[in-house]
């Protein structure tokens, strides 16, 4: 670097200090709101211009919102009389609006009120107990209407849905608003108190499950698992730094920067008024890890630099000389890469690749900057025993000397033999045939250990009431359709037999529950019976509206249908909602002619939770094969040529290959977090590849051969590439004991593809770059 020069650029690196000094305190504030603001509903990921979220809108708009949380104990039957009260306290002002403008709550369903109502005659819900329910539970066995259904084809009709398999207990659905979705925590905690007050329970002995509580638990989940490894993991890094680079002021150096990096991408996501996601909360790992990488490559030329006394007045600019160009063409592929997300329609992946871009390019920013600065201000030294390892690079004769005995022996294997070159690729090979085998999961179970007080609750209420997913069939009568209203319920009940004989799912609800039974008539002429059919089902549809069965508008009848299937069985979501359409279009396809103004689609929250879930690993892996394109693109232009730029890549795309090809193989199941690892691994060995060629082709312009310039780059990067994946693999690893499956199988990934990269950079590229060298030659 120009001598000239130096003074400016040092004058320049104190004032980036200052500022960033200025930064510091607005930094860790939007960190740390934006920590505290986790929020993971399906529902927000998607705007209202999703095809399944129209569907589901419009299905709400309707019927009302499937956001639900189950609630039940030990002891509570629809005998219980003190479920009245309980249902009146929930349906009370203050609970529904709890100091809130608008409701939490949009209605309040149990067992016990709905049998009740149907042994009386009526089959809707009432908006408050008293004048409904009478405190005596032995009145059900006598019904006081000529409408009245029996008491045991009455719980006969609940049981799966409100009543249990043992006739006696039963359950409260509350069904939330979008405004007590966002105050799920809250919501739940009054729901609790309210209950243990009113039941004398104990808190831990109520059961509660359904989507808030799934969404609840995630975000406890995580923000746990946060709180209790993100220190020791913090810690863990910085240990490792000081012991790889030997020097605790240089490894408080990289670390705080890595620190910075973190908060600064965390504060930026909260001052632009977004919450964590399910995707987001990954980025800060991503971020520690490529600014620690960067930060241990500079932190080694400055090291070598000093050593070298080619710089001695000026090692931390020399470190920028060196280190500037792979820095910022790592930066480049890696932004590119998380930019290729922007164009997704799902919010999550969307700002995911908004704040990944942002967030890379400021760290590399950051590391260019502070980390020469801090050194420029707080030199380092390390004595000369601790720079054995630490070579003048100004001859090929004197770099030959001062090469390691184990780097020596690395590239002298790899130039006499091609076996590890072979066994890596037909490895690669073999694990990518597993690459189809790849599943993917998003189920409640996968996401907590088995003795989680979630997955108990869930496996208690499903013993002790029924299976708890719901799948909405929407069966629709066009306004021209000439059908009456006993062809009507005779659709439904043929619907209803044909999903029955499904074994995984439940018995469905739908109008057929609440209708009573039709009495033996035989003396009567047929067209007489049909009329009195058609004129008692006639006058049950107010109540079928009011139980949300049945809407009718301008355009037509929408009779709903309500199947249920288990949360926990090894159940195929996707293929169960084909077979569940299969099921209820049969009937119509075979009597294409009668239904022809007549359709049948499946909606609700499950299936659309599901497209949304399955559209997001697939545009995940779509994004990951645009960012594997975009960058090789990038190597391409880099490198010179195209055959160089692919060559490049191949040590990239092995430990996503290897890994996720294991997977296939081995039949484990990916979610989102384990999707995400593969940007994470990509951006690590991207960073390693462009300061392993560069310093390559800088061997090569200097005249060494194919041997020597791959000890060159060796020499220059291989510490730091260790150092790298040791320091933030074994940081890490830490999260693998979270109780929080996602986060632990994150962290376990992650050190895997760790590892799986640092194999590509140290043996597959130089192999196959000595091999293509001498071929040439």
């Amino acid at each position: 670097m120009n001598t000239q020069l130096a003074p400016a650029l040092t004058a320049r690196l104190r004032l980036l200090l200052i500022y960033t000094g200025i930064l510091v305190p607005f930094v860790v504030y939007g960190a740390s709101q934006a920590l505290q603001s986790n929020n993971n509903s399906p529902l927000d990921w998607v705007g209202h211009s999703f095809a399944p979220r129209m569907k589901y809108d419009a299905f709400v708009e309707q019927f009302g919102p499937g956001d639900v949380v189950v609630l039940s104990w030990k002891g509570c039957t629809w005998k219980n009389p003190v479920l009245d009260e309980l249902l009146a306290q929930l349906r009370s002002e203050s609970a529904l609006h709890n100091a809130d403008p608008k409701p939490w709550i949009y209605s309040v369903l149990s067992g016990r009120e709905t049998l009740l109502q149907m042994t009386r005659g009526g089959t809707g819900r009432s908006s408050s107990v008293s004048g409904v329910i009478d405190s005596d539970s032995d009145a059900i066995d006598s019904p006081s209407s000529q409408r009245a259904i029996p008491a045991d084809v009455a719980v006969q009709r609940m049981q799966g849905f409100l009543i249990g398999p043992d006739g006696l207990t039963t359950c409260l659905i509350v069904t939330v608003t979008k405004e007590g979705l966002r105050h799920r925590a809250e919501l739940v905690a009054e729901l609790k108190t309210i209950c243990t007050s009113i039941t004398g329970q104990a808190e831990s002995e109520l059961k509660l499950a359904g989507p808030v509580i799934d969404g609840l638990t995630v975000d406890e989940a995580s923000q746990k698992s946060l709180a209790t490894f993100a220190a020791p993991s913090s810690l863990m890094i910085m240990l490792l730094c000081w012991l790889s680079l030997r020097s605790f002021r240089a490894a408080l150096i990289v670390f705080g920067c890595a620190t910075f990096c973190q908060g600064a991408t965390l504060a930026v996501i909260y001052y632009t008024g977004e919450t964590l996601s399910a995707l987001l909360i990954i980025l800060p790992p991503l971020i520690q890890v490529l600014a620690v990488a960067g930060g241990i490559h500079l932190s080694n030329y400055y090291f070598e630099s000093l050593a070298s006394e080619t710089h001695p007045s000026s090692p931390a600019i020399a470190a920028i000389q060196k280190g500037w160009l792979p820095c910022v063409l790592s930066a480049l592929t890696t932004a590119m890469g998380s930019a290729s997300l922007i164009v997704s329609e799902l919010t999550p992946i969307r700002q995911f690749g908004i704040y990944a871009t942002i967030g890379v390019i400021l760290t590399a920013a950051v590391v260019l900057t502070l980390v020469p600065g801090l050194l420029l201000l707080f030199p380092v030294k390390r004595t000369s025993s601790l720079n054995t390892a630490s070579a003048r690079l100004e001859t090929a004769h004197d770099q030959t000397k001062q090469h390691t005995d184990a780097w020596r022996f690395l590239a002298g294997l790899l130039q006499r033999t091609r076996l590890p070159l072979v066994i890596l690729i037909l490895f690669m090979i073999i694990c990518a045939c597993g690459l189809p085998r790849v599943k993917t999961s998003i189920r409640v179970e996968t996401l907590f250990p088995g003795d989680s007080r979630i997955l108990q609750d869930y496996q208690w209420l499903e013993d002790h009431i029924g299976p708890l997913v719901p799948i909405e069939i929407l069966v629709t009568f066009q306004k021209d359709c000439r059908l009456h209203d006993r062809q009507r319920m005779e659709l439904l009940y043929e619907i209803d037999r044909s999903l029955s004989k499904r074994p995984s799912l439940s018995r469905t609800t739908s109008a057929l529950a609440f209708f009573p039974p039709i009495p033996e008539e035989s003396n009567l002429p047929r067209v007489m019976r049909i009329n009195a059919l058609n004129r008692a089902i006639a006058l049950s549809k107010a109540g079928f509206q009011q139980a949300d069965m049945l809407r009718v508008d301008e355009n037509g009848e929408y009779w709903r249908m309500t199947a249920r299937t288990s949360a926990l069985h090894p159940v195929d979501y996707g293929q169960l909602l084909r077979e569940v359409d299969q099921a209820s279009q049969e009937f119509l396809i075979q009597n294409a002619d009668k239904y022809s103004s007549v359709s049948v689609s499946t909606s609700g929250i499950m299936p659309l939770v599901h497209e949304i879930q399955g559209r997001l690993l697939k545009d995940l892996f779509s994004s990951l094969l645009s960012a594997l394109a975009v960058i090789t693109l990038t190597m391409t232009i880099v490198e010179a040529g195209i055959i160089n730029g692919l060559v490049a890549m191949v040590s990239n795309v092995f430990p996503i290959v290897v890994a996720f090809g294991m997977m296939g193989w081995l039949n484990q199941p990916l979610d989102i977090g384990s999707v995400m690892t593969a940007s994470v691994a990509l951006g690590v060995a991207v960073d390693d590849t462009l300061h392993f060629l560069t310093f390559f082709r800088r061997g090569s312009a200097q005249g060494y051969d194919r041997k020597h310039a791959t000890l060159y780059a060796l020499q220059h990067c291989g510490a730091a590439m260790i150092q790298t994946s040791v320091s933030c693999g074994l940081g890490l690893f830490i999260f693998s004991f979270s109780d929080f499956v996602p986060t632990s199988r994150f962290a376990i990934l992650m050190v895997t593809l760790l590892l799986l990269a640092l194999v590509g950079d140290l043996l597959l590229l130089p192999a196959i770059l000595i091999a293509r060298r001498e071929q040439k030659t």
